[in-house]
């Protein structure tokens, strides 16, 4: 037992001083936007009690998580007996992303949506409130997941109902600003989780675009320059990866170098309680710090250059070596363990540069129809475009399937299954509804 009180108070005693990069680092990771005006403290207030301002709530969540409060206490805010609640759970209005589609199981009926839309008004106005803040910025580990997804169902649901009533414009300008809201959000600085539901945001917003110009395409042609600017694509800067990187540093610092109360969120991870008690601190940020900075330089690659580089960094940084193992064991072990589970953002990676491949399908969609290209010339169309309207993956020219009217790109990893597609309507027919189904797998 001595052995080992020595060998703890040795290795505590071998830590490193912190290195001059760490502080400037997590300095440019802490935002300044105001509370009142960053869309991720308004969403974190979506579910305050009934009549109260949404906002200052938010407010009040975010400074317990920042005071490392105990998690019980920052969730009976979020979720407690207290809040406003939606009428409905996911599962129940999943199915409203493609109300013609065949009924899913637990899925409510698309005819219930006015009802349900109604019952949650409150929700639904407040989400609407949050599209004239100005920006956002993530707040560590705390996700306004929920109940945020339920309301985007119950948002494009209202779009739905619009499109059955032909009351194309109304859809559009709902559509339209609930698009460029999410988009503005995913700019701003959000760690991987926060990124995810973003991503899922953004996904289930764009596939209401193709109904609807299937529905009204000269929607294309009226709204020609403003849907251009809006579907531009910007690549990964359109994500922020600088930003992913300073949040998930941050948080590493929040949970690994500042002492924590008993009870608080920090202890629901066991790791980060054995590195803070067993582990070379500053030797663990230092060597996280340098991992960092390339592993934000490698998410703003392309695809094919930063899959090259995470696996280059893989190789660098992902296992601690005996040296290191023999200076500081518990460190090395937390360390090789943090940086596995970065290096598997590369999923979420690949679905950032397919929803920015979706936007630039979607961009030839308006393009296709205002420049009146008829099938035979979409091929060719394709083909001359610049490097930002091409398959976001592979940099060649987006395919054309002129049996099933649409056009896509393929999956990086299996070129048998597009990773993503949207069909031309056929000016010249009526609008088959519900439109056709097209298969994912196209071999």
């Amino acid at each position: 037992m001595v052995t080992i009180l020595i060998w703890f108070a040795a290795n505590r005693f071998l830590d490193e001083s912190p290195g001059p990069q760490r502080d400037a680092l997590l300095v440019s990771s802490n935002s300044s936007l105001p509370d009142d005006k960053n869309i991720a403290v308004g969403l974190l207030g979506l579910g305050a009690p009934k009549g109260t301002d949404f906002l200052q709530y938010g407010s009040k969540v975010k400074a317990l998580y920042a005071s490392n409060a105990p998690w019980e206490q920052i969730n009976e805010l979020i979720r407690g007996p207290a809040t406003l609640r939606p009428t409905v759970v996911s599962d129940q209005v999943n199915c409203w992303l493609d109300p013609d589609a065949a009924a899913w199981p637990g899925c409510l009926p698309f005819a219930d949506a006015p009802a349900v839309l109604l019952q949650n008004r409150e929700l639904l106005d407040r989400y609407k409130a949050l599209y004239s803040l100005d920006d956002y910025a993530g707040i560590g580990s705390l996700v306004a997941k929920d109940p945020y997804l339920v309301i985007l169902y119950l948002s494009i649901a209202e779009m739905y109902l619009d499109l059955r009533q032909h009351r194309y414009e109304d859809a559009y300008r709902k559509w339209r600003d609930q698009f460029l809201f999410i988009r503005r959000a995913l700019r701003g600085p959000d760690n991987w989780v926060g990124k995810a539901v973003g991503l899922v945001a953004i996904g289930m917003t764009m596939s209401f675009l193709e109904p609807l110009l299937q529905a009204d395409p000269t929607l294309a042609k009226t709204h020609a320059a403003e849907l251009l600017e809006m579907l531009r694509s910007e690549g990964m800067a359109g994500f922020n990866p600088d930003g992913i990187a300073r949040q998930e540093y941050a948080m590493l610092d929040k949970y690994l170098m500042v002492l924590p109360d008993n009870g608080s969120s920090w202890q629901n991870d066991k790791r980060f309680w054995l590195a803070y008690h067993t582990g070379q601190r500053n030797r663990i940020m230092n060597r996280y710090v340098v991992f960092s900075q390339e592993h934000a330089l490698a998410l703003g690659l392309s695809w094919r250059e930063a899959d090259q580089e995470l696996d280059r960094l893989r190789d660098k940084y992902r296992y601690s070596s005996e040296q290191d193992y023999l200076m500081d064991p518990f460190g090395s072990l937390f360390i090789d363990y943090y940086i596995g589970v970065q290096l598997k953002g590369r999923e979420l990676l690949k679905q950032m540069h397919s929803i920015d491949g979706r936007m630039r399908l979607a961009t030839l969609l308006v393009r296709i129809i205002n420049e009146q290209i008829d099938d035979a010339g979409i091929a060719d169309f394709l083909a001359s475009l610049e490097p930002n309207l091409r398959d976001p993956f592979s940099g060649s020219p987006m395919r054309w399937d002129p049996k099933d009217r649409k056009i896509y790109f393929l999956d990086p990893t299996d070129k048998c299954n597009m990773r993503g597609y949207i069909q031309i309507p056929n000016l010249h027919q009526p609008v088959m509804s519900p439109p056709p189904k097209v298969d994912w797998r196209i071999c």
